[in-house]
């Protein structure tokens, strides 16, 4: 067991004598192991003084006296066990608040093992290798050597040129190319590395086998350029860095690329491996998704005898933001059956509009890009506005029918495909639907409502297409009201279409509120009957009406509306319906009547506001 002591002047002590008012500039410095105790004493050469007044601090805090012995009148000793790691503590004897002298203490082990020694090359132009030091409480000293080859060569035992620290100390490192002493062996596969350690506990070493070809990391690829493009692909080319082609395994080329549409992330464009390769390389990226779209390429290298799995040796990217090539669009716009809108008759003329759906952004495929229109009966007939969304016609003869021609085109041409509209004459033009209303339930979710059109003899509707607008500028009417979304609705029989009726009518849904009729007045008065007329509005906020409901009692008159008999009620089914008759009523008598509709689930809307009305006398 190691026994340390300081302060001392007694023989028996290795030991240096302190008096009371002396103190050291730096003190006397001991490293202890941990696991071993720590022994302190404190000598009094004045005999003014005794023991007794004597005592120790760590760090200037106190140190409890049952861990202080007093050996004798001028002699004091402190025992510590087993001291906790600590890079350096302050141990100060004291007399009367008056330093006598003071010692740092370090409390450390032996050297630990490094456990994360790394080399790499970096663009074969030099060699560093550096470790993290392992926590320790005492000064430790490294010293990095290496062999290379085998045989002969593997006798000469190369140093480090300088060991380097980090500002913290925690991590060193050892740095070599062409003019240090030693300089990089830049030739070898592979070299054989001693890191020894050592302090004043002991001694520890690590052998290291480093595959040196496997760790260098290459510049990034030099003077990118896309030397030509189509609409699918570019054709790449580049220069692997001057000392990477003296590289004897040669690199590997990685390119990616990330393009405007589609899902952002990075896609393998293509690997070159197999050989060296020298000067310029070139690379054809082909399948490129979509024509006129910007596409960020990147282009990286790694040795080839780096680890398949290990990405972090692939270098920097060298990028490039190339436009691909331009071609007609993809495909025509989208249309209906019903993708015409009739706005105005006068005179047996008409006004329409064609509307179609954008085609994608990724199909347009090149600048200049529009949408042409042409009419098959009447090469003459021109649109007096078209947008992106629509054509407009002015003065189109009610009593003929027109075919419409959509295609998309750009600076290249048109696209191959057409979409065709047709407007059908005025006599086999089939009626809109009756009281389109769209409910908002959630943004971008409605629910919608109509009523069948009136149909002429031999005219069946097959289906409904339901039209959605997002843009205002797509409509030639601005959207107004609730909605930012403009909804359309076109009823369709087998050979003809109503064209679009855009809803005028929306209401937002509240789970606890009920529509009410407000427009409701009395229509005719009898003897014994009165007749209801009523008649609904978008304001009401009811939809899917499947009946009427008029409630009536006799009362005293206008001023008094209380009931004088029990109320009673009358159910009118169908929803087209707008009067009601009340019959076997009392001549010369004064009525209160309210109406409420029968909507979907056999729910009701609130009653609306009263009428009053005396029958006429008998």
């Amino acid at each position: 067991m190691q026994i340390l002591f300081a302060f001392f002047c007694i023989s028996i002590y290795f030991a240096v004598a302190c008096q009371i008012g002396y103190i050291s500039p730096k003190g006397h410095d001991i490293e202890i192991e941990y696991g071993n105790p720590l022994n302190l004493a404190c000598v009094i050469t004045d005999t003014t003084y005794k023991s007794d007044s004597l005592s120790f601090t760590r760090n200037d805090e106190p140190i409890p006296s049952e861990m202080i012995d007093v050996v004798n009148s001028t002699v004091i000793n402190l025992h510590i066990p087993k001291p906790a790691l600590v890079s350096k503590d302050l141990y100060t004897c004291i007399s009367n608040d008056t330093t006598v002298c003071k010692t740092y203490v370090s409390v450390g082990i032996k050297p630990q093992k490094v456990t994360d020694f790394s080399c790499i090359s970096n663009n074969y132009d030099n060699l560093t290798c550096s470790w993290t030091t392992p926590n320790n409480y005492v000064s430790t000293d490294y010293n990095l050597t290496f062999t290379v080859g085998e045989g002969r060569a593997a006798r000469y035992i190369y140093l480090c040129p300088v060991l380097q620290s980090e500002a913290n100390n925690k991590r060193k490192y050892c740095f070599w190319d062409k003019l240090t002493t030693p300089h990089y062996r830049l030739v070898y596969e592979s070299f054989n590395f001693t890191l020894k350690m050592n302090n004043t506990f002991g001694q520890n070493q690590i052998n290291v086998y480093f595959v040196h070809f496997s760790k260098v990391w290459s510049g990034p690829p030099e003077n990118l350029m896309a030397e030509s493009v189509t609409p699918s692909s570019v054709y790449l080319s580049w220069r692997v860095p001057s000392s990477m082609q003296t590289f004897p395994p040669g690199v590997h080329h990685r390119i990616l690329y990330q393009c405007k549409y589609g899902k952002k992330e990075w896609k393998l464009g293509g690997m070159l491996t197999g050989r060296s390769f020298r000067g310029r390389t070139s690379f054809n990226l082909t399948n490129l998704p979509n024509a006129h779209t910007i596409c960020e390429i990147r282009v990286s290298l790694r040795s080839a005898k780096a680890l398949p799995d290990d990405k972090s040796m692939w270098s920097r990217n060298a990028s490039i933001t190339v436009r691909t090539g331009s071609k007609i669009p993809d495909e025509p716009p989208l249309t209906d059956v019903g993708s015409f809108e009739i706005v105005a008759f006068d005179d047996g003329y008409r006004e329409v509009y064609i509307y179609w759906k954008h085609i994608k952004e990724k199909q347009k495929n090149g600048p200049l890009f529009r949408y042409g229109i042409s009419c098959e009966e009447d090469d003459s007939i021109k649109p007096t506005e078209i947008t992106n969304a629509y054509a407009k016609f002015d003065n189109l003869p009610a009593s003929k029918s027109y075919t419409f021609h959509i295609w998309s085109e750009n600076m290249n041409g048109s696209s191959l495909g057409r979409s065709t509209v047709r407007v059908p004459e005025e006599a086999d033009h089939v009626k809109e639907p009756k009281n389109f209303i769209a409910v908002k339930f959630s943004e971008g979710d409605f629910e919608l409502f109509w009523e069948p059109p009136e149909l002429s003899t031999n005219q069946y509707i097959t289906n409904y297409t339901i039209f959605t607008c997002s843009n205002v500028r797509d409509r030639p009417d601005q959207c107004t009201g609730l909605l930012n979304w403009k909804l359309a609705i076109a009823a369709n029989t087998k050979d003809s279409s109503s064209g679009m009726l855009w809803s005028d009518c929306k209401i937002k849904y509240y789970k606890n509120k009920r529509g009410k009729l407000r427009n409701v007045w009395i229509y005719r008065v009898g003897v014994t009957f009165v007749e209801l007329g009523w008649a609904r509005d978008c304001k009401d906020g009811i939809v899917n009406v499947y009946g009427y409901i008029a409630y009536y009692c006799p009362i005293k008159g206008p001023l008094h509306a209380e009931c004088t008999a029990p109320a009673t009620n009358i159910t009118f089914p169908g929803n087209a319906i707008s009067r009601g008759n009340i019959t076997d009523l009392s001549p010369h008598t004064t009525y209160m009547f309210t109406i409420s509709a029968v909507t979907k689930r056999n729910t009701f809307s609130q009653q609306s506001d009263p009428l009053y009305s005396t029958t006429l006398a008998g």
